[in-house]
């Protein structure tokens, strides 16, 4: 079933009743469905990190066995790949693209729901499953694990995948066809612009895993040997994988470019500085996402000449990431800050994006990935991105929005408190985790050598101070959704300073007032 342009549909609370949260169809409480199911998984992959960490913080075989541990680490990769940082940003999408962009719904509402409940059973697959291989899959470990985790790993991955190519398939489709005439190309919110991109990746992408798996799957089962030497080759599979693997590290952070590109003008009062360069960086990132998989796979033994384009185009990909940052930073030039909550976030994001994506210059290097590469290093950068980028932006997304998505306030000293555990927390975790790299600690171990044990201890302290800031944001959410103060039609007089928060949705109200504005000429009857 489609859509047409025309008036919004009555919104309904989407917690209304239990049959209503299964069989609502509403972008905006499907929107709201995926940002509370990746939430869920934050805090479930957050308890496996935690978990991991009290391990760490000795040396010494603590409390986990040492499969228990590869069982953690695989799971909550995982977990906050496909079930935290992809939705939460489909969720926001799901809200936000159409009000963005003045369309009464998604084009396909139907699918769109189906895309949602996909996620559920994928997760449950997962954890039921209880992988021990890493979540990079890797073979021929991952063809030789006895067991039916890996499939059901396997299985979890295809349906997550097909998840993500429905909605991205809707994104596309909406923009295209539901837009406001006066919503074009040349003034499409940036966060559009990023969801539209970061579809297609998935579209391009998301197949070339999913072929991965299927061979895996046959390797595991049916006797064929596409990963098993000497008929086949492992590294056939890290070809496949990071083809994916790197456009999705992409996927999940252009759309929090894109949020970001969205709120900071609107905290800061401010119109964002270079509309079109960060559109246009953000298709360029789009495009050079797919010639860079090969920086993984430095260390496998592959020629130089092979890996000489990779290290080159890894280089390149860094210009149109710093443009943003540049654009960023001019938009606050000569604003007048107002520190709230949202606003720091967004502002500590884009100084994790400056430290997070220096650490991985670095890599782009040969001779350096040769001597950080599987070390803590590695770690330290990849976990800055995805929490100190990715994670921040949401937390500033779900802070800026809240009032819209609940017509409720936060409390904003707990949500200060929150900003300073966060931030304090993953310097002391993922530095120490950079410094840990540069002495050489291995990655993927529950144990190591008694020299590392400070640094260690550092870390894990680090991880439960975030810890503990998560579960006071999670307090104030919720309580605030029940005792928060009312808040205004325009909570952040973004329309009052020129820059409406949904372009498309004002100009459907001015399209409307002109419409009632309209003489209404007389008719004569037919004699």
């Amino acid at each position: 079933m489609t859509v047409q342009v025309g008036a919004r549909r009555e919104e309904v609370p989407w917690y209304k009743s239990l049959r209503h949260i299964f069989t609502t169809t509403h972008h905006t409480h499907i929107g709201m469905l995926y940002i509370a199911f990746s939430f869920i998984f934050l805090l479930v992959g957050g308890a496996m990190a935690l978990l991991m960490r009290w391990e760490l913080a000795k040396a010494g075989a603590s409390f986990l066995e040492p499969s228990t541990y590869a069982s953690l680490f695989t799971v909550h990769g995982t977990l906050m790949i496909f079930f935290w940082a992809t939705p939460v940003f489909f969720g926001f999408a799901n809200y936000l693209l159409p009000k963005m962009i003045g369309a009464p719904d998604l084009y396909y509402p139907k699918l769109n729901a189906l895309s949602f409940w996909l996620l559920p059973v994928a997760a449950a697959l997962l954890l039921l499953g209880w992988p021990a291989i890493g979540w990079t899959g890797y073979a021929p470990l991952s063809v030789t694990e006895p067991g039916v985790g890996v499939d059901m790993w396997i299985l979890s991955l295809h349906i997550a995948g097909t998840s993500s190519i429905i909605g991205s398939l809707n994104f596309i489709v909406t923009t295209w066809r539901l837009r406001n005439p006066r919503v074009t190309w040349s003034n499409l919110p940036l966060f559009v612009w990023s969801m539209i991109v970061t579809a297609f990746i998935v579209i391009l992408a998301v197949p070339v895993l999913a072929f991965g798996l299927t061979l895996l799957l046959l390797d595991r089962n049916f006797g064929t040997n596409f990963y098993i030497t000497p008929e086949g080759d492992p590294i056939l599979w890290q070809h496949l994988f990071w083809f994916f693997g790197h456009p999705e590290v992409y996927i999940l952070v252009l759309p929090a470019f894109g949020l970001l590109s969205e709120i900071l003008p609107r905290l800061v009062k401010r119109p964002i500085y270079g509309y079109k360069m960060i559109a246009y960086s953000t298709i360029m990132i789009g495009v050079l996402s797919f010639g860079v998989w090969a920086h993984h796979m430095f260390t496998t033994g592959l020629s130089i000449r092979a890996l000489a384009p990779f290290m080159i185009i890894t280089m390149t990909i860094a210009i149109p990431t710093g443009i943003k940052v540049i654009n960023w930073e001019a938009t606050l030039v000569g604003a007048r800050i107002r520190y709230n909550t949202p606003t720091l976030f967004s502002l500590s994001a884009i100084a994790s994006m400056i430290v997070g994506g220096i650490t991985g210059v670095f890599h782009a290097g040969i001779p350096v990935d040769w001597q950080l590469q599987d070390t803590y290093w590695v770690v330290g950068h990849f976990h800055l991105v995805l929490f100190g980028v990715i994670s921040q932006v949401a937390f500033a997304g779900i802070y800026y929005y809240y009032p819209i998505f609940t017509k409720r306030m936060y409390s904003e000293t707990l949500g200060k408190v929150h900003f300073a555990t966060a931030n304090i927390g993953q310097y002391l975790l993922y530095g120490s985790m950079l410094a840990l790299g540069l002495m050489g600690m291995p990655r993927r171990y529950f144990d190591y050598l008694p020299e590392f044990q400070p640094l260690n201890t550092l870390a894990s302290f680090g991880a439960f101070v975030i810890g503990i800031g998560t579960l006071l944001f999670v307090i104030n959410l919720l309580v605030s959704w029940r005792l928060g103060p009312k808040a205004g039609e325009d909570p952040w007089e973004a329309e009052k300073t020129g820059q409406p928060d949904f372009l498309g949705e004002y100009y459907n109200k001015l399209d409307q007032m002109k419409k009632e504005e309209a003489p209404q000429q007389d008719v004569q009857p037919k004699q």
